[in-house]
């Protein structure tokens, strides 16, 4: 036989041994794992039935909240309308302030236009008076 053959029925030898020992270890590993990952579910259950009345709890204050909250919303619309108004209505203001003050220039200027007018008139009638006699 060779050294190859050898070694190759020295590792089926081993093998035979070995692996149904590692195979059991892995099997009571995985029960292991398995009882505790059931213990972890039953707590999870049970610390979710112990959250439930707190859950409800909080359930009714959002909804005790939720009126003051549309209310406090509605407020809000309310104050923007009267900005948005506000600002209309000073710009309205302004609009009308500007052309009653261009218009009251327009009026002042045609009546200095007017004195100027009416003035000089006046001194040439009174240059002429003064000429005739």
């Amino acid at each position: 036989m060779s050294p190859v053959d050898e070694l190759l029925e020295a590792l089926r030898v081993f093998s035979n041994l070995v692996l149904p020992t590692l195979g059991a270890i892995a099997l009571i590993a995985l029960i292991v794992l398995l009882v505790r990952l059931s213990t972890l579910v039953k707590e999870a259950t049970e610390r979710i039935k112990e959250l439930k009345p707190t859950l409800e709890s909080v359930d009714q204050s959002i909804e005790k909240i939720q009126a003051p909250l549309d209310t406090v919303v509605n407020l809000s619309h309310s104050v923007d309308r009267a900005q948005e108004s506000a600002e209309k209505a000073m710009a309205q203001a302004k609009d009308y302030i500007s052309t009653q003050l261009d218009s009251l220039k327009s009026n002042l200027q045609t009546m200095k236009e007017e004195r100027t007018a009416a003035n000089t008139a006046e001194n040439t009638i009174q240059e002429g008076d003064n000429n005739h006699e």
